[in-house]
């Protein structure tokens, strides 16, 4: 029974280092020494039929006064052998104790009307006053908690409930309460211990046991339960502090071609979004709350979020088609950002309001742990809408690689954010099967989803940033001394060109020149010459504009024409077109 469980606690508390110790940690040598020493008091002084005698079998000794030592609960002077004397147990040290302390809770359930709180709260006041405890007291049926009654003449005169200053030296330990299924826990407490002192188990095997009943295991960066925790932590400082330092070759003009796609702004934005997403992994550490999950959600998706707005800034500026929409993103930079950020952090808000509940996971013989859980129903709705909205940023790119993926000057570009989207698109899928199956260790878990993570934020920021550097280093040369080459090539041509152009110029004024005053004679003929072509000209500029007009006419006919088309047909042309 419980009493198993209470003997237990009992001793272990008697082997603290001081009499201001706490209760030991079920796993100390403290705690090992103590169970050592129940063993060798069975197999020394006790005997296999003492150790599993019921407690009946105790009143018995206690009235009959046939033992010498007997342990049990403060009992009443009338049923104790006048040969016993009530003391207080012994410790591993001198003047260190023990007494185990259980009793009855009173409560007032919160549920019943006002006029029945206050009645029950006028009997909660009579149950626990002094008055009634010290008549309780005197009749030796309770142990009272109130300290003071033992001050009290009367009853430090009265035989058992007399003896006050063992009361006043008695060095109390809680009831342990560690676990909701009670009964589970005594059960399995109790076959634990007796696998220790009647089997080959080890004391330090058997406390691990009864530990990890009760224990809720977390990833930590302490070595004592496991050495991922602190490996994770380094991992992931290295590469942050790697992508942090990255960022200086940005600045540098002899990385400025490799770095030309986007501007400066953006992939700062960028980097800051893989940095986001690892920082996410930092929030499983430590016992899981609920604030941590939220916290956990908000990193990783705003993380997404700044990787994604580049890529689809960039997409739609690059989109050569007759589109309002791109010419508007292209002059409202900061309006189109603030938006797309302002929507993450609105639907992340509301998931933090609501909450993201935790879970335990229990485990028969196993490790115990908590994971991040949606039960609200408002809560998964608001999650539904984030992973939707991700989505349709990822699925309005794959759009503009397709329509843009013949673009020339951008063709390496595009198929490198197309290889991060499908990346991603596939971690999320290992994620979501991640989610939706049932893991019990929680080492598994952390690495799992810790893994999918830092595929993602590496892939979003080497396929994108980290190869160019790559390249720039491969390939790096003094741009100001190239600069300078191609200025002095540029001015030479032209200077060639420009003497060139200079030479025919010259020789056509020289030859228009003679024609209009080689001969006198033939001023007339000249004039009629200007004139005619005057009139040709005049004629040719009117046919000109007339055709200038039916191009005009049959564009606007072909754009109402292409108002008829289907989106999708407009984006196959376009495809094609580029």
């Amino acid at each position: 029974n419980e009493e198993t469980v209470y003997s237990v606690y009992e001793f272990i508390y008697s082997y603290r280092n001081s009499i201001n110790s706490p209760f030991p940690d079920l796993t100390s040598q403290e705690s090992i020494d103590a169970l050592n020493m129940i063993r060798r008091i069975k197999e020394e002084v006790s005997s296999d039929d003492e150790f599993v005698a019921d407690g009946y079998s105790t009143i018995m000794k206690l009235v009959a006064g046939n033992a010498i030592f007997l342990k049990y609960i403060i009992f009443p002077e009338a049923f104790i052998n006048p040969a016993y004397k009530m003391t207080i147990l012994p410790g591993r040290k001198e003047g260190i104790s023990t007494s185990m302390i259980s009793g009855t809770n009173i409560g007032i359930n919160g549920n019943i009307p006002e006029k029945n709180k206050e009645a029950a709260l006028i009997a909660y006041k009579y149950l626990t006053s002094k008055e009634l405890q010290k008549k309780y007291l005197l009749q030796q049926t309770v142990v009272t908690g109130i300290w003071s009654l033992y001050e009290d003449e009367d009853i430090c005169k009265n035989g058992t409930s007399g003896n006050c200053e063992l009361f006043k030296n008695l060095q109390m330990v809680g009831k342990p309460n560690k676990n909701s299924n009670e009964d589970y826990y005594i059960v399995n407490f109790k076959k634990y211990c007796f696998d220790f002192i009647y089997g080959n188990d080890t004391a330090k095997e058997v406390l691990k046991k009864i530990d990890d009943m009760t224990k809720i295991y977390y990833i930590s960066m302490k070595t004592k339960d496991s050495y991922i925790g602190l490996i994770t932590v380094i991992i992931i400082s290295i590469i942050i502090t790697c992508m942090l330092i990255s960022l200086i070759f940005i600045f540098r003009e002899n990385f400025n071609p490799f770095f030309d796609y986007l501007s400066i702004d953006l992939w700062i934005l960028l980097v800051i979004g893989s940095i986001l997403l690892l920082s996410s992994i930092f929030t499983k550490y430590g016992m899981v709350t609920s604030f941590k999950c939220n916290l956990l959600s908000g990193f990783f998706f705003t993380g997404l979020t700044f990787t994604y707005i580049p890529f689809l800034y960039k997409l739609i500026v690059n989109f050569q088609g007759d589109s309002s929409f791109s010419e508007w993103v292209e002059k409202h930079k900061t309006v189109f950002f603030t938006i797309l950020i302002f929507i993450e952090v609105l639907l992340s808000g509301l998931l933090f309001l609501k909450g993201i509940s935790v879970e335990d996971i229990i485990q028969i013989e196993g490790l115990n742990f908590k994971v991040c859980n949606i039960n609200h129903t408002v809560s998964k709705l608001v999650f539904g809408i984030l992973i939707a909205y991700i989505f349709i940023m990822i699925f309005t790119i794959l759009i503009y690689i397709f329509m843009e993926w013949n673009l020339e000057k951008s063709t390496y570009n595009i198929k490198f954010i197309l290889s991060v989207i499908y990346i991603d698109i596939l971690a999320f899928i290992i994620l979501l099967i991640i989610d939706s199956v049932k893991i019990e260790n929680y080492i598994n878990h952390f690495v799992l989803r810790a893994s999918i993570i830092i595929i993602i934020s590496i892939s979003n920021y080497g396929l994108q940033y980290g190869f160019r550097l790559l390249v720039g280093f491969a390939k790096k040369k003094n741009m100001k001394i190239l600069f300078i080459k191609y200025i002095n090539n540029e001015f030479i041509n032209n200077e060639s060109t420009n003497n060139e152009v200079l030479k025919e110029n010259q020789f056509n004024n020289m030859s228009y020149a003679t024609v209009t005053y080689n001969n006198d004679n033939n001023e007339n003929d000249n004039n009629n010459t200007i004139k005619n072509n005057n009139g040709n000209n005049n004629n040719d500029n009117n046919k000109t504009f007339v055709s200038t007009g039916k191009e005009s006419s049959s564009t606007m006919k072909s754009h109402r024409v292409s108002r008829r088309v289907s989106i999708i047909s407009k984006m196959i042309d376009y495809h094609y077109d580029t």
